[in-house]
């Protein structure tokens, strides 16, 4: 599958001790162990961060990255002592100043805590507003993940909520320690933030 020069990171959309292998075998240089505490595409093997990292470190010899749940440096030490070697950050970053995200989508998020967020389909979960509510009664009800996720793009995915403000009418994907978010700040700032312990 590795075709020239270049880093080849590997991320599984649902992770497993096989599929890592595989990439492995294929030519991956890095791989990323996707915990179910993140934003945005969840795995559907719902496991944990502290579950998921471990078992892709033990399953492969060549260095995985840890993602899901990191907000500030105790989930990167976190990450570190689960042996990883990098850590692969989304939802912070959202709140940073060079993010497009909407200053409405930015200040949902601070206000916003874990246990708020609302499954809108077997794949993704939001901050709870009128659109997301609404799909959450489907999803308990019983509509498929496939329906569910037609209505999202339908009204054009993260789009309306995210970027433009309208959470109201759109969805705001986090990762489940949004708890841990308190300000918007620069990515430089966020990095250093992060990574405090390997900055001299």
């Amino acid at each position: 599958m590795k075709k020239g020069k270049g880093i080849w990171v590997h991320r599984e959309l649902t992770p497993t001790p096989e599929a890592a292998r595989l990439a492995e075998s294929e030519g991956a240089d890095i791989l990323i162990a996707t915990g179910y505490d993140e934003g945005g595409w969840i795995p559907q093997n719902q496991i944990g961060t502290f579950s998921i990292v471990p078992t892709i470190v033990d399953a492969v010899q060549i260095p995985v990255m840890a993602t899901g749940g990191i907000n500030d440096i105790r989930g990167v030490r976190a990450a570190f002592a689960l042996g990883a070697e990098g850590v692969y950050v989304g939802t912070r970053f959202i709140l940073s100043d060079e993010c497009p995200a909407s200053d409405a989508c930015k200040q949902d998020i601070i206000q916003s805590k874990g246990t708020d967020l609302v499954f809108v389909s077997g794949t993704q979960r939001s901050t709870p507003h009128t659109f997301a509510k609404e799909l959450a009664r489907l999803y308990d009800a019983g509509m498929s993940t496939a329906e569910l996720d037609e209505k999202i793009n339908q009204i054009d995915g993260l789009r309306p909520g995210m970027l433009e403000g309208r959470l109201d009418e759109g969805i705001v994907s986090v990762n489940t320690a949004i708890d841990l978010i308190k300000d918007v700040k620069s990515c430089e700032g966020i990095v250093k933030e992060l990574m405090a312990d390997f900055i001299d």
